[in-house]
C-alpha cells in the first residue's frame, strides 16, 4: 500500500527510532478511529486498513466489550452450523452502535486522563520545563 511504502521510506531516512515512532503516532491520529462493519460471505470485505488485510476480526475479553460478544455468538452458531442469532439489519445497527458508543467512551477517557494531567501538574503551574509538542487543540 501507499502508506507502507511511505512508512517503509520514512523509517531508512529517520536514523532516529523515536523521530520514527513519533511520525506513525502522527500518521494514526490523522487516520482518525476506526468503525465497526457488518459484511457477509458475498459482500467485497472493507477490510482492516492499517493491517492491509481484507478478512479481520479482534477479540478482547468478552466481559469488556460487546463487540467480542456478538463475535463469539457469531462464531459459536457457524461452529455449530446453526444460523447467525443476529439478522443483517440487526448487525448494521449494532456495528453502529458500537462505533458510536466507543466513540464517546474514548472523549470520556481522554477528559479524565486531562483532567489527572491538570491534578499532577497543578504544583507547577509557571515552572519552565523542556516538552515535545505532539498536537494541539481544545
Amino acid at each position: 500500500t501507499a502508506l507502507r511504502q511511505f512508512l517503509a521510506k520514512a523509517r531508512a531516512k529517520l536514523p532516529d527510532a523515536e523521530l520514527f515512532r513519533d511520525l506513525c503516532l502522527s500518521v494514526i491520529k490523522l487516520l482518525g478511529r476506526g468503525e465497526y462493519i457488518a459484511t457477509t460471505p458475498n459482500e467485497e470485505p472493507v477490510g482492516h486498513f492499517a493491517l492491509a488485510v481484507n478478512e479481520y476480526s479482534h477479540s478482547t475479553a468478552p466481559n469488556r466489550r460487546y463487540p467480542d460478544v456478538i463475535v463469539h455468538r457469531l462464531l459459536k452458531a457457524a461452529l455449530k452450523d446453526k444460523p447467525s442469532p443476529y439478522t443483517r439489519e440487526q448487525l448494521d445497527s449494532l456495528a453502529q452502535h458500537c462505533s458510536e458508543r466507543e466513540a464517546v467512551s474514548s472523549r470520556l477517557e481522554r477528559q479524565v486522563r486531562k483532567s489527572a494531567v491538570c491534578i499532577v501538574l497543578a504544583e507547577h503551574v509557571g515552572k519552565t520545563c523542556e516538552a515535545f509538542v505532539t498536537g494541539s487543540g481544545d
